[in-house]
């Protein structure tokens, strides 16, 4: 049986030093679980768009996030990571979602297009990736796979921080810009 992911190779630990540092000094914003588009995570959780992001019930692009706005350091510490992982294997994304301690039920991303990495860091055990079954640890080990199309959770076995960086790109942003929609 063909694997639903690529693992893509370790990055150093260190590499992600000075944004787990950053990210602990502020407060990510609380996601209820009943918000809209959440529907699949049972649980409030702290997540926020990093770079680019769309407002689903506005309908408008961001070309820079609240997030981004607010922390350009921390946007461009998160972008100098995106580049390291993403450009050895040509991965093109529009945006960028930061989970802390998330442990969310099976769902697919239904606003994606085409093929996400995940990467998850910090000082953790649990919370594991599993993509249609499959165990795919991210913990400083970059996953590539198609949220929209194969079901992912974690089990709510989280002990610890954990931060998850997702690079993907939004269909409304690449419907609407094309390639100019694109990060990188």
């Amino acid at each position: 049986m063909e694997s639903k992911f690529t693992i893509l190779p370790e990055i150093d630990p260190a590499e992600f030093a000075k944004l787990y540092e950053m990210l602990e000094k502020i407060k990510i914003p609380v996601k209820a679980s009943n918000a809209v588009g959440r529907s699949k995570f049972a649980e409030k959780h702290r997540a926020c768009a990093w770079g680019q992001s769309f407002h689903f019930t506005k309908k408008v692009i961001n070309e820079k996030s609240v997030m981004a706005k607010k922390y350009p350091e921390i946007n461009a510490e998160i972008i100098r990571i995106a580049k390291m992982i993403g450009d050895p294997v040509g991965h093109r994304f529009t945006s960028i979602y930061m989970n802390r301690n998330i442990q969310c039920d099976p769902h697919r991303d239904s606003s994606n297009h085409g093929d996400l990495i995940i990467v998850s860091f910090g000082e953790y055990t649990g919370g594991e990736l599993f993509i249609e079954g499959e165990h795919a640890s991210a913990k400083y080990r970059p996953i590539k796979f198609d949220g929209t199309h194969n079901t992912h959770w974690n089990p709510k076995d989280l002990v610890g921080t954990k931060y998850s960086l997702v690079f993907y790109s939004h269909k409304a942003i690449i419907k609407a810009m094309g390639d100019r929609g694109y990060m990188n």
